[in-house]
């Protein structure tokens, strides 16, 4: 199960604050443990300023916060292989996470027919100087699924140029979201959703708010949100703007 994966690293900071979270809840440590989290692996410039306060400036979006903590354990790994000999190009690629592509008023009912499609073998033109076909194969991680999920009109000018991570956010209900996903032999299971909330902008460096959805159960959710004292739960049919969903094994 997915815990004794994260249980197995015992020199991993990341996962010990998580291991030591789940196992303990908040306790006097965490927020110090947090910080040396945030430290060791977001880096922040740091600026000091009167009064005797530090500010903490750090990109903290959900996409670049899973590509740092989580760099070594990709959602996808990319294997790919010219077919001409005069080509030495075999290269391995790993994707972070999965972005799934929405149309507007489209559910999210697709993910499992996307997973399909996304780890079918590929054939592609190798590049502009040269005329071998390239070979691409994938192979999805054996213990977590990382989705980024967009609602992303490409024929919207203002859109198409900003990052995907300005794109609109997906309103979808909690229990309309795939509660399963199988590649192979493997079943992951829904375990949850993030929420964002925009800055009033919605550039990409606007002061946003995330909040994150747990399931606890077949029907049951919880909400986490820094700005709340305590888990509130949920009901399944709560509406949610899903910036991202998590499933594991």
């Amino acid at each position: 199960i997915y815990s004794t994966f994260i249980d197995s690293f015992n020199d991993n900071k990341y996962f010990n604050f998580i291991s030591s979270l789940v196992k303990n809840g908040i306790t006097s440590s965490t927020y110090s443990k947090r910080t040396e989290v945030i430290m060791n692996f977001l880096k922040p410039e740091i600026q000091q300023l009167q009064y005797n306060i530090t500010l903490a400036k750090c990109d903290a979006t959900m996409g670049h916060v899973i590509k740092t903590l989580l760099k070594d354990y990709p959602t996808i790994e990319e294997f790919s292989k010219c077919s001409s000999n005069l080509c030495i190009k075999t290269l391995k690629c790993q994707v972070m996470f999965l972005t799934y592509q929405t149309e507007h008023n489209e559910n999210l009912s697709g993910l499992q027919n996307f997973i399909k499609e996304r780890t079918s073998v590929q054939y592609l033109q190798c590049s502009e100087n040269c005329d071998g076909i390239k070979t691409v194969h994938s192979k999805i991680s054996i213990h977590h699924l990382f989705i980024d999920v967009l609602q992303w009109d490409g024929n919207d000018p203002t859109l198409s140029m900003c990052s995907t991570e300005a794109a609109s956010m997906v309103q979808v209900k909690l229990n309309d979201i795939p509660q399963i996903l199988v590649y192979e032999n493997t079943t992951y299971e829904l375990r949850g959703a993030i929420n964002f909330y925009k800055g009033k902008s919605g550039l990409r460096n606007s002061v946003g708010h995330y909040t994150a959805y747990a399931k606890r159960g077949t029907h049951n959710w919880e909400l986490y949100d820094n700005l709340k004292k305590r888990p509130i739960p949920v009901k399944e049919n709560s509406t949610i703007l899903c910036e991202f969903l998590i499933y594991t094994i």
